[in-house]
């Protein structure tokens, strides 16, 4: 292994003075070409070159190598760029979770030309070795904490370079919604980058394109792909999307996001492989990278303009039609645009959304709500059911996993209350009717985003209760405990939402009358009040008709402001109904619930007071044993002492009978 290595690495350095030696021969040439086309005179490095002149008229049609293409030969892919197709290895860290293994597989089925290996005990070092020796080109490694993949590490053989990313947002294929549910294409994928536009995102790009294989050329309709990956840069956030394209018509076609969703940010490009850590760090991010997140490192383009031809007109751009709208917890929103690279070759083609497909329709919060398949079976005795069918309680683990998801979404619905409650400030400063109109459709698609996030957040702790009340062993109690805090949480940040609505509400009501008194100035209270709280009919408007009978220029932008902001107000009406309403039904599943919550105490307190007793009973066991102690002793010294008076007596009388006897034999021979 280490022979070949060696003998690898020699190779490399050959073949890399090769190209510096060409380079510098073309970039002789090109001056010489110069020289003669301008009759200036030859420097003497050139003049002197007998060998240059000789070959001259032989290369003179020879293209010279620019700065570029010498950078792009002198890299780790160079040798079988474009020509061999790419074999990657995916594994995971020891003993994976579920759930890391079938995003394993995602990855696996991400990758046409990649393997996965269940890495079992494994060393990395062996496992690399036996990689190396196998002729895989790469490997990926993935990490996870408690179950949600985390990392991800991606390994260049024989010399890497290594690249280290941290894994945010992920949600497998099953967990996205409305997503195709067939068979994941094994085609070719077609490859879009966008945003990396910077020396290092390019140095990205080349690496993640390098693990996928080179597509032929699109010259016609049958050399397109059925598929195809983007990557998108965002504030040097990489986002990933796995789309396939379903035909809907004879010449039109959707996408259909198929996953795995992710995030990724690198932290870590260095030379040689993953089980070298001395190799040389070509970039780190530190706790200095990005602190007041005005530098891009990665780079970033703006695309404008709007969606991009259909399928049906430019056999060129018939693949780059990938670029939808993707929200993310950050709420970023991807623009259209993109260029696609197809045999490693980086050509581009424009790129946009295709209609009729509106991923950004997805929530991707919505990751709670995979249905799972799970045992059916006649309900047990004193468990309920779900439409009449019994469903299989959910083991500790899932259980876990689902409350995780629920808070999750908790705090999905605190960053909305404090998006709304900006939305609300820019459209109280909002001058003009034009400003608040932009906003308004803004507000509304948030709100609309909020109160469904509201309502999955109640369907999942109905899940959970219903789960939980179906569970028949010890970890019933468990459950309800979790249960208890997701929902005075959820009721708690209701009753903040309505409190930001209300405020927002109090405050717009305020501005309205302050301008109306600007173009009314002798307006009374009982017409400020009505144009406050009057509904949004047409009657209600002759108010500012007759209002505004004299005013101009800045005093009907003012009134439409008031009109903009009284229907805002309505809106808000209805939102705080519709709020209500949610917080009634919490309320009913706390009455609901109330038994269960008494009887989990009760059990509770029986449990204690069963404990008390028994350290009770335990105590007097402990001075029952001392005292048994205490009387093993005391027989045994009895026992001794008899033995010893036994011992003492036979002694005595032994000793007595012998000198009777001598004594008696001394009188008789006396």
């Amino acid at each position: 292994m280490l022979r070949k290595q060696a003998r690898q690495r020699r190779d490399y350095l050959y073949r890399r003075a090769i190209t510096l030696r060409d380079a510098e021969t073309s970039e002789k040439r090109s001056k010489l070409r110069a020289s003669l086309a301008t009759g200036k005179p030859l420097a003497p490095e050139i003049a002197n070159d007998k060998k240059l002149r000789e070959d001259y008229k032989y290369d003179e049609s020879r293209a010279d190598l620019t700065a570029n293409e010498e950078l792009d030969l002198d890299d780790e892919y160079a040798q079988l760029s474009g020509i061999v197709d790419p074999r990657v290895l995916v594994t995971t860290s020891r003993d994976p979770s579920s759930r890391l293994s079938s995003f394993a597989k995602e990855i696996r089925l991400l990758l046409p030309t990649s393997i996965r290996l269940n890495r079992g005990n494994l060393v990395l070092g062996n496992l690399i070795q036996s990689a190396q020796a196998s002729g895989l080109s790469d490997m990926i490694l993935l990490h996870e904490h408690r179950g949600t993949p985390t990392a991800m590490t991606l390994s260049h053989f024989p010399h890497g370079p290594t690249i280290s990313f941290s894994l945010h947002n992920v949600v497998l294929r099953h967990d996205i919604p409305n997503s195709s549910r067939g068979t994941v294409s094994e085609s070719y994928p077609h490859l879009i980058f966008e945003g990396f536009t910077s020396r290092l995102g390019k140095r990205i790009v080349k690496i993640l394109q390098h693990i996928f294989p080179p597509r032929e050329a699109v010259t016609n309709r049958t050399k397109l792909g059925s598929r195809v990956v983007t990557f998108k840069n965002i504030e040097d956030t990489i986002e990933v999307r796995h789309h396939v394209f379903v035909k809907t018509g004879y010449q039109s076609v959707e996408l259909a996001e198929v996953g795995p969703r992710m995030s990724m940010r690198c932290f870590e490009i260095r030379g040689g492989t993953l089980e070298n850590k001395d190799g040389d760090v070509e970039w780190r991010m530190n706790q200095y990278t990005r602190t007041s997140k005005k530098k891009d490192y990665l780079g970033f383009e703006e695309f404008k303009g709007q969606a991009s031809t259909p399928l049906d007109r430019d056999t060129v751009k018939q693949i780059a039609s990938a670029m939808l709208r993707f929200p993310t917890e950050s709420r970023i929103v991807w623009k259209p645009g993109a260029f696609v690279y197809d045999q490693y070759g980086g050509n581009p083609h424009g790129g946009g959304s295709t209609p009729g497909y509106d991923v950004g329709a997805s929530d991707p919060y919505a990751q709670g709500e995979s249905t799972e398949l799970r045992n059916m079976s006649a309900a047990p005795q004193g468990q309920t059911t779900t439409g009449g069918v019994y469903i299989q309680p959910r083991t500790q683990r899932e259980f876990l996993d689902q409350v995780a998801v629920v808070r999750d979404l908790l705090r999905g619905f605190e960053a909305s209350m404090t998006e709304v409650s900006r939305y609300h400030q820019r459209l109280l400063d909002a001058t003009d009717t034009a400003s608040a109109a932009d906003l308004g459709p803004g507000l509304q698609q948030l709100e609309s985003e909020t109160l469904s996030r509201n309502e999955q957040i109640k369907r999942l702790i109905k899940n959970l209760e219903q789960d939980a009340a179906n569970t028949g062993d010890d970890t019933q109690n468990m459950k309800f405990t979790q249960i208890a805090p997701l929902k005075k949480e959820f009721q708690a940040k209701l009753t903040k939402y309505q409190g930001v609505e209300r405020d927002y509400r109090t405050r717009r009501q305020e501005q309205i009358r302050r301008q109306y008194l600007i173009v009314n100035p002798d307006a009374t209270d009982s017409e400020l009040a009505a144009v406050a709280d009057t509904s949004n009919d047409p009657g209600s408007q002759n108010v500012f008709a007759m209002a505004l009978t004299n005013r101009r220029g800045q005093a009907q932008s003012a009134l439409g402001a008031v009109k903009a902001r009284h229907d805002e107000l309505q809106r808000i009406e209805r939102t705080i109904t519709e709020l209500a309403a949610l917080f009634n039904e919490m309320d009913q599943l706390v009455v609901a619930q109330e038994p269960l919550v008494e009887r989990t105490e009760q059990n509770a307190e029986h449990a204690t007071t069963d404990l008390e007793g028994g350290n009770k009973h335990v105590s007097k066991a402990i001075v029952h044993a001392r005292n048994r102690n205490k009387l093993k002793w005391w027989c045994f010294f009895i026992v001794v002492l008899i033995i010893l008076a036994i011992a003492l007596g036979v002694g005595l009388g032994v000793g007595l009978a012998q000198t009777t006897k001598n004594k008696a034999q001394d009188a008789t021979q006396h």
